[in-house]
């Protein structure tokens, strides 16, 4: 049996070799090339503003019950075991979407477990030898039918079932795309979300979060639906996240300014649970590897915290393509199990390199461009300055920014322009390269900053180390980002001045707007209270706040509290674990609060 672990080729069988084009093709070809004018280049600046955002939790890949059907238990140990450190290691992937039916569930353990775990427990099991932190999210899919009560017991009854069975569920849907084909109205989702909160904590399913409605784009149906989640204060309290899809639109601005409060004040957060392009991919197809990066610079410029592609792993036929279904853009990676040998596609190194620079944990700022003051009439709509991944023609350019937990800066942005067929929901700009200027807001009179550069695009190998770069008071230069390249960007750790994420140098007491803190640690039960008084809001009955905790390099190291809270005096009481799960170590800490309205700070020794 010969299997080998290999790059990204062509479309073809790894085994056939590419015929030689007959000659008079390769002719035309070269008195193209040669007559064809140079990309044209422009210049632009993108400004990342200052402020510390949304906490980034992580990247995750989705699987369906026919996806893991495909073979996957027929590959040899050594094939499924490289697949899955390429995903769950190299890559860091941490999130796992699995999709689920209950069509001939009962209130039983056999009736609802049966196929579901059959189908994802080696799977699972798989990834788990390389991922310690995966966390499993069930995701509803089909048919719902007039009972929308039966419909969320029977789920909790098969989660119930899956955790007697060894596959713990901790985070569940409601119902994929409930959008496609109404599936629901928008009135029946804080109704469904209730009932899905209900069941679960009647079988001591407490600990199980419900993410909704995972729309299939964040446009303005999904908005609708999330407005009337926020008009039942019960569902409201219930949902534990906001998600939606990333297709036709990435999460919007008037998304964003919906969410704000919520996701900034710690309440909630926002998933987007499902992304990918329809079609055939080719292997080194730099156009499906920039549309993913693309959506997810997106949704990260606009507060989403856990982002999954749609499908890891994916069997296909001896031709490499799926039989009766072409759509190998919904994968990262494709096995054949017949000849037991794998391939993956250019997008899993595009996610890799992303991966090396952008940590979990690490906290987002908001990105904009000035194009639309270079070119109003060329960039003509807001998308292109605030990067949303819209509905009809694109941004051509998508950038995040975020502080990671070492006390690094990230940068990574996508160059979205190019050959791509048009559609009635996609069109791009032509191709064009940009030299951008990014201005770090927070870093301004910093001095000198050196960043290591990596480069992605269809070029073996792929990923290209490209030295250092060095930021000059906040201001740092990216040349020549061509068609479909990815830019990735990291400083050292511990060398960035995270001003707006620490504040470890500001006394205890009051905020000007009145919320007040302390913090006081106790050696004999290991344990800080962690107190605070929360002023009344102007029309919030419950207030979301949460309590960061920075080390004294200004890195966050633990957030203790976020919830919704009601107006008075409240005590956390925080056993001193840190963001990974480990012991912090003694010294002194920056302790701070933040509601939608006021913050407040306070220091705390920990001693041990």
């Amino acid at each position: 049996m010969k299997t080998r672990n290999r790059a990204p080729f062509t479309g073809m069988s790894p085994l056939a070799r590419p015929l030689r084009p007959p000659v008079a093709v390769m002719l035309c070809a070269i008195a193209a090339a040669a007559c064809s004018a140079p990309a044209p280049r422009e210049n632009c600046t993108i400004t990342v503003h200052e402020g510390a955002r949304q906490v980034f939790k992580g990247f995750g890949v989705g699987q369906s019950l026919w996806d893991a059907q495909q073979g996957y238990a027929g590959l040899p140990d050594s094939v499924r075991d490289t697949l899955a450190r390429f995903l769950w290691h190299d890559l860091n992937f941490r999130y796992l979407r699995l999709r689920s039916t209950v069509r001939q569930c009962t209130d039983t353990a056999s009736d609802c477990a049966g196929s579901v775990f059959d189908s994802y427990d080696l799977y699972v099991r798989d990834a788990r030898k390389y991922q310690d932190s995966l966390v499993l999210l069930l995701a509803p899919h089909g048919e719902i039918g007039d009972d929308l009560d039966t419909y969320a017991r029977k789920y909790a009854y098969q989660i119930k079932a899956l955790r007697d069975t060894g596959l713990v569920i901790t985070y569940t849907g409601i119902s994929n795309e409930p959008d496609w084909e109404n599936l629901l109205d928008a009135d029946q989702i804080p109704e469904l979300i209730r009932a899905f909160r209900r069941h679960l904590d009647s079988l001591g399913l407490t600990d199980v979060r419900i993410v909704a409605p995972e729309n299939s784009s964040a446009d303005w149906k999904a908005q609708e639906f999330v407005d009337s989640i926020l008009a039942d204060p019960a569902a409201t309290s219930a949902l534990d996240a906001f998600a939606t899809h990333s297709y036709n639109w990435s999460i919007t601005e008037d998304m964003n300014g919906l969410v704000e409060p919520y996701v900034l004040g710690g309440a909630k957060e926002y998933w987007m649970t499902e992304a990918s392009e329809f079609g055939t991919e080719q292997w080194e197809d730099a156009k499906e590897a920039s549309s993913a990066l693309s959506r997810y610079f997106a949704d990260m410029n606009h507060l989403c915290n856990v982002w999954f592609f749609y499908v890891g792993i994916k069997g296909v036929e001896s031709d490499w393509r799926m039989s009766g279904n072409k759509n190998t853009a919904f994968y990262m990676i494709l096995y054949r199990a017949v000849e037991q040998d794998w391939g993956y596609l250019l997008k899993s190194w595009y996610f890799k390199a992303a991966s090396q620079a952008i940590d979990p944990y690490a906290v987002f700022r908001k990105s904009t461009t000035n194009l639309r003051r270079v070119d109003s009439t060329k960039y003509w709509r807001t998308e292109d300055s605030t990067m949303v991944y819209a509905f009809g023609r694109k941004a051509p350019l998508y950038l995040g920014a975020a502080v990671n937990p070492d006390g690094s800066w990230c940068i990574g942005v996508t160059n979205y322009t190019g050959e791509v067929l048009t559609t009635p929901i996609t069109e791009v700009l032509e191709e064009t390269v940009y030299d951008i200027t990014v201005k770090v807001e927070e870093l301004v009179d910093s001095g000198d900053i050196e960043f290591s550069v990596t480069r992605c695009n269809a070029d073996t190998p792929y990923v290209h180390e490209e030295g250092t770069v060095s930021m000059q008071d906040g201001l740092v230069q990216i040349d020549s980002l061509g068609s479909f390249d990815m830019i990735t960007m990291r400083s050292p750790s511990g060398t960035v001045d995270a001003r707006g994420t620490a504040l470890p140098s500001l006394p205890p007491g009051p905020s000007a707007n009145g919320l007040r803190l302390t913090a006081r640690w106790s050696a004999g039960s290991r344990h800080a209270a962690l107190s605070f008084d929360v002023p009344r809001e102007t029309g919030m009955r419950a207030v979301p706040i949460t309590i960061r905790v920075y080390d004294v390099r200004g890195r966050l190291v633990a957030i203790p509290l976020r919830r919704l809270v009601t107006p008075g005096t409240h005590t956390v009481h925080w056993n001193g674990r840190g963001i990974a799960g480990g012991v912090l170590s003694s010294g002194v800490y920056a302790v701070r609060a933040e509601t939608i309205a006021a913050s407040a700070r306070a220091r705390m020794v920990i001693g041990r």
